[in-house]
């Protein structure tokens, strides 16, 4: 279906050899043409500093890791601004982190709305200092795309984001140091067409990362088929992603990685749900 050479080819770093280099040969061998263009081979998700695995006892699903919507974009801005290729810590740690940055860029968005309501783009009247913005607008969009376009360096393009995010917060604080060191009534004008084109920046790049958008709320345990959900021991209805971190809570213990397990515990009493051992047998969940 793809012809003798297909452009992109992609895989974990544990498949690059031999089985893609068996893929090179047989393929190449039997037309005699290029097998691929371009191969992306991607790292691990680690467990802290260990590779995951069920055998380990530190699998877990996207669902188990991330039981909120919050928790699924900030895991998505965890992933890229980590390199494809290098491996991915997946920590507590990691993802308040990933969190932390989220806000900060939730707040300039939401700070360049208010600021360039009914701004009209279009404007020829350029503030004084807009210049220094645009210029730094126009480098970063460049040094965005060069990284994208150096083996897809998505923590330099990030850097490039936070770079014109640093621009608009800088002309934000320079106008209330203005504003609380000047005696008149009048408040300095902002750099509207500067914030302007920060605003721009940060949406075209968005459309790599793909990280702003608004997190819905999690759906009721009443939604769905309920092929997943389990009842609690007093017959309340269990959502599917708690049982996915009852049943990788086990496995951790079973592996005797107690930190894991603990980290697991303390996400399912985040879900409103409290887990009990049994001795020999199956734990007990219930509602907090």
């Amino acid at each position: 279906y793809l012809g003798d050479t297909i452009d992109i080819h992609c895989g974990g770093i544990d498949l690059k050899f031999p089985h893609h280099e068996n893929e090179i040969a047989q393929s190449e061998g039997a037309t005699g043409k290029k097998f691929c263009n371009c191969w992306l081979h991607n790292g691990f998700v680690n467990i802290g500093d260990e590779k995951m695995s069920k055998s380990k006892g530190n699998f877990l699903t996207l669902r188990g890791a991330c039981p909120k919507p919050d928790d699924v974009r900030a895991y998505r801005y965890l992933i890229v601004t980590s390199h494809y290729r290098n491996p991915l810590s997946f920590t507590d740690a990691a993802m308040g982190a990933a969190k932390g940055a989220l806000k900060r860029l939730d707040s300039i968005r939401s700070r360049l709305g208010s600021a360039l309501e009914g701004y009209d783009n279009s404007k020829s009247d350029v503030e004084e200092n807009t210049n220094e913005i645009v210029a730094v607008v126009q480098k970063e969009l460049i040094k965005f795309q060069d990284a994208l376009a150096d083996d897809l360096s998505t923590p330099r393009a990030v850097a490039s984001l936070f770079a014109v995010v640093k621009a608009a917060e800088n002309e934000f604080k320079r106008v209330k140091k203005a504003e609380k060191d000047d005696d008149t009534d009048d408040s300095p004008p902002l750099d509207l067409c500067g914030l302007a084109a920060v605003k721009g920046a940060i949406e075209h790049m968005d459309e790599v990362f793909g990280v702003f958008y608004d997190v819905p709320k999690a759906s009721s345990s009443s939604e769905g088929d309920g092929a997943d959900e389990e009842d609690d021991e007093d017959g309340a209805t269990v959502p599917p992603e708690v049982v996915e971190l009852v049943a990788a809570r086990a496995a951790a213990k079973d592996a005797k990685d107690w930190e894991l397990a603990d980290s697991l515990r303390s996400r399912i009493g985040e879900l409103g749900f409290a887990v009990k051992d049994v001795k020999g047998g199956e734990p007990i969940v219930s509602r907090i």
